[in-house]
């Protein structure tokens, strides 16, 4: 159905006028929405403002993240924001990360959780679009881009989490970037660039896009948004003209079409500035509009499907459209599209009672849409389908003349195969040589034979059971389901059993696997699986057959599944090779999983309620944060007998066990002490109090200060959520280490983040001044004269040899008062600034020499540049700096 009452290029200019949603009561402002068509994890993302009166209202600015999963909000997010006149927050998903660059900050966020994992400040400038783009090249597939403007220029990020930037790039960014698989398009004022990257992420501008339609007298052309599908076709708004601009490589941007839409009216005096609003979205060849101006503000949103890829005619269909009910709830603002359903924004109704907005005004179920994709593909229609590797729209053979003709020909010639082949079977069944032996296999500690399936008298449906694995890998702890025929052939009554192993990998249950059988008679079971932890099974269902002598036969099913890369891991998978340490309930092992050097934690005994209850508190905390400054948990297993977690492995092992090396330099202790507290602020971050931050948990992972990370944050036994403090009685129980304890703490009073801060000033002056804090047994011969002592407010004497602004920096963090101590936020700022300054410095040294060849061992060497050392890798794994210290005090 074609619009009806649309205004084409007869729109009466009037002022332009800047635009923001407004603010109604018990509704919320819907500004974003999105949905990524191009990965596998398939998240929309809605972003919306709070609202005076709903539960998350504080005195920031601020606004909240929705991700939205199937038919159910998954997880929220809540970010906070400065100016409101540079406000423009961008999101986007992939794959198992969300991206939210707000006000030039990146934010990478584990969609499940809603927590953010990683923050990477001046990312971009602080209102710069962002835009992604997944192209292959001829070295190499699958290449990924994330695209922001920064210092005015195109900024190109790849790598692990987009942290690798690209060289820098000449080419001018605006306010506008999008791309397809191919070409990014970037739109600054009213200038369209075509610009393509190469595989390393540099910028090559090709064209500017030249208009034909006359938009000199457009006043919202320059503010008006752009967007490129997947096929590399860029559509251009021009809002008060009423127009869609389009373009595509067909005619090598050339050559224009053009989609008319009613944003506004005759005679309309006020035009609204469009540059905040997200009303275009792109689905295959699909693309939504949001009018969001239409109706005196009521708005409303177009879906149209392009024919571009198969030549049909027209060009564009139009698949739904949707008005809003009310005035100034400006429908439309916000939109997303994909296969099955279509998303608008805008004035959204809050629900008070579920504490979210009525996602029924948002999300707009279509059947025209559903019907003009297949499956997650929606590319073609009109008898069309896609071929994926030219990327054209091909007529379906049978709807052709010619391939009816073709097709009854082949037909009657595979008619005549099928004949032949049956007869050939009848000849081989009926003259087939005397049965094979069957195998025998072990069950239950007896003897069993089992029987060839091909012999066996049961026949059944399928050979072996995939459960979906076929296609790809089972998610873990959800039920799935497969069904099999067993049928009875023979000329006799049978009683059947089927039976499931026991196993560790998997919980498996058979549906009425008992009964009888009459001849020429069948069954249909099904059995349900669900899998356990990551691994690969090999497992079988044993099936009898009893006759009427109570003579049994055996055969068997084979059970193949592979499941996805989970916290849940197969012991059987992880080889403990060398024991490095040892507590009270086990042992620290370095060992090998999946071809991974890691560290096993593994219990030997019979752990306690409370240990499980440790084991499960560290587990969880481990399972919710991942960050390059924290060690990776790579899985747990809890089988009874089997019970350990499988960390990274550090092979210098603790901090506590290195600062008095010589080769533990002051650049270095302050290295470390700048990637500790870049931990503990993700940590903080994300609601989540350490409790027992000394340099026992610090583990080492380089000798030299210039790489990334030096030192990483473990040991997760004692933390805790700070949401819970209200719930827990136990945010007044001291817990860790007497002499890293905050007086809080110690004291018994509620207590907060602080405490990991007034840790961390302990384990400053301790890697510092090369020294075990209250070492004094003259003046500390018990742990309660350490307590009076940091209860009473005074501190230990910060040596001479501690740089004076590390000083200062201690003394600020062990202040009595909590409020008054830095957090961790001023402290990762400080020591950032800090740790640079000192290295240059140490650069800038002429003819230092450090002399320390003869004091290192055969893992390090100089750096004859600015004497600091690199590592290698010791061959001995025995050393005392290969010990692995994971939390002594916890249940290990």
């Amino acid at each position: 159905m074609l619009l009806l009452f649309v205004v084409i290029l007869s729109v009466a200019y009037g002022k332009l006028t800047d635009f923001n949603l407004p603010e109604k009561e018990g509704k919320t402002q819907m500004f974003q929405i999105h949905y990524n068509e191009i990965t596998t994890m398939r998240y929309n993302l809605f972003l919306y403002y709070k609202n005076s009166g709903l539960s998350y209202n504080s005195t920031l600015k601020q606004y909240r993240m929705d991700t939205y999963l199937g038919d159910k909000v998954n997880s929220s997010t809540i970010f906070t924001f400065k100016d409101e006149k540079n406000f423009r927050p961008q999101a986007f998903c992939n794959r198992d990360i969300i991206m939210v660059l707000n006000e030039g900050t990146f934010n990478s966020i584990e969609p499940q959780m809603g927590s953010i994992y990683k923050i990477t400040p001046n990312f971009s400038d602080v209102n710069s679009p962002m835009a992604f783009q997944k192209r292959d090249y001829p070295e190499v597939n699958d290449k990924e881009f994330i695209l922001v403007c920064k210092d005015n220029y195109l900024g190109v990020y790849s790598g692990s989490a987009f942290g690798e930037k690209a060289q820098e790039n000449k080419t001018e960014c605006g306010e506008y970037i999008t791309a397809g698989d191919k070409y990014v398009f970037v739109k600054k004022g009213k200038s369209v660039s075509l610009i393509e990257l190469d595989q390393y992420g540099r910028a090559g501008k090709i064209k500017d896009i030249k208009f034909s339609t006359n938009l000199t007298r457009s006043e919202t052309f320059e503010y008006d948004p752009i967007i490129a599908n997947q096929h590399n076709t860029l559509y251009v708004q021009v809002s008060d003209q009423n127009l869609m601009v389009v373009f595509d490589k067909n005619t090598d941007y050339e050559k224009e079409t053009t989609i008319s839409l009613p944003f506004y009216g005759l005679n309309k005096t006020t035009i609204y500035n469009p540059r905040n609003a997200n009303n275009l979205a792109v689905y295959g060849s699909m693309i939504i509009i949001g009018v969001w101006t239409s109706g005196n503000g009521k708005g409303s949103a177009y879906v149209y499907f392009d024919n571009l890829l198969s030549g049909y005619s027209p060009r564009f269909e139009l698949l739904e459209s949707y008005e809003g009910k009310a005035v100034g709830d400006f429908v439309g603002f916000s939109v997303g599209l994909n296969h099955k359903r279509f998303y608008v924004g805008g004035v959204i109704s809050f629900n008070s009672q579920t504490n979210e907005p009525d996602w029924f005004e948002v999300i707009k179920n279509s059947k025209k849409i559903i019907d003009s994709c297949d499956d997650r593909t929606c590319e073609c229609i009109h008898d069309y389908y896609y071929d994926s590797k030219n990327k054209v729209c091909v007529k379906k053979f049978f709807k052709s003349k010619a391939g009816i003709i073709l097709g009854c020909v082949i037909g009657v010639v595979l008619l005549l195969i099928i004949i032949a082949i049956i007869i050939v079977f009848c000849i081989w069944f009926f003259k087939k040589p005397v049965e094979d032996k069957p195998q025998t296999y072990r069950l239950d500690g007896s003897e069993v034979d089992f029987t060839f399936n091909e012999n066996f008298p049961f026949k059944f449906g399928s050979e072996e059971l995939r459960f979906g694995s076929e296609k790809a890998p089972v998610e873990i702890n959800k039920p799935l389901q497969e069904k099999i025929v067993i049928t009875n052939p023979s000329k006799k009554s049978l009683k059947y059993k089927v039976e499931a192993p026991e196993t560790h990998r998997m919980k498996i249950t058979v549906y009425h696997g008992e009964g009888e059988l009459e001849k020429g008679f069948g069954v249909t079971l099904t059995i349900e699986v669900i899998m356990l932890c990551t691994c690969r099974t090999d497992e079988y269902l044993t099936v009898s057959a009893i006759d009427s002598k109570g003579e049994t036969l055996y055969a068997r099913i084979p059970i193949n599944i592979e499941s996805v890369v989970s916290p849940y891991i197969d012991y059987t998978e992880v080889q403990c090779d060398i024991l490095i340490g040892e507590g009270a309930f086990g042992g620290v092992f370095k060992g090998v999983y999946r071809g991974q050097t890691v560290a096993i934690k593994e219990s030997k005994t019979t752990l306690t309620e409370k240990d499980k209850e440790q084991f499960e508190q560290e587990v969880n905390t481990y399972s919710t944060i991942r960050n390059e400054y924290i060690v990776q948990f790579i899985g747990s297993s809890n089988v009874p007998g089997h019970t350990m977690m499988v960390m990274e492995y550090a092979p210098f092992g603790s901090v506590k066990k290195a600062y008095l090396k010589d080769e533990f330099t002051q650049l270095l202790a302050i290295k470390v002490l700048s990637d500790c507290a870049k931990g503990m602020r993700f940590l903080h971050a994300n609601s989540i109090i350490h409790r027992d931050l000394k340099p026992d948990n610090l583990l080492l992972f380089s000798f030299s200060p210039k790489v990334q990370f030096a030192a990483k944050i473990s040991d997760f036994g004692t933390s805790k959520n700070i949401l819970s403090i209200k719930q827990s009685a136990s945010m007044t129980k001291a817990v860790g280490t007497p002499a890293y304890m905050a007086p809080e703490m110690i004291s018994g009073s509620d207590y907060g983040t602080p405490v990991d801060v007034f840790s961390f000033a302990v384990v400053a002056f301790e890697l510092l001044s090369k020294s075990m804090p209250y070492s004094n047994q003259d003046l500390f011969q018990h742990n309660w004269d350490i307590a009076d002592f940091i209860n009473s407010g005074k501190r230990l004497a910060i040596p001479s040899s501690v740089p004076k602004e590390m000083a200062d920096l201690i003394t600020n963090c062990w202040n009595q008062d909590p409020s008054a101590r830095w957090t961790f936020q001023q402290i990762d700022e400080f020591l950032d600034e800090y740790f640079k300054e000192q290295l240059a410095r140490r650069k800038s040294v002429k003819g230092v020499s450090l002399n320390l060849e003869d004091n290192i061992s055969q893992q390090q060497s100089i750096n004859t540049e600015d004497g600091i050392l690199k590592d290698t890798v010791e061959e001995n794994p025995l050393t005392s700096t290969n010990i692995v210290s994971l939390l002594d005090q916890d249940i290990f």
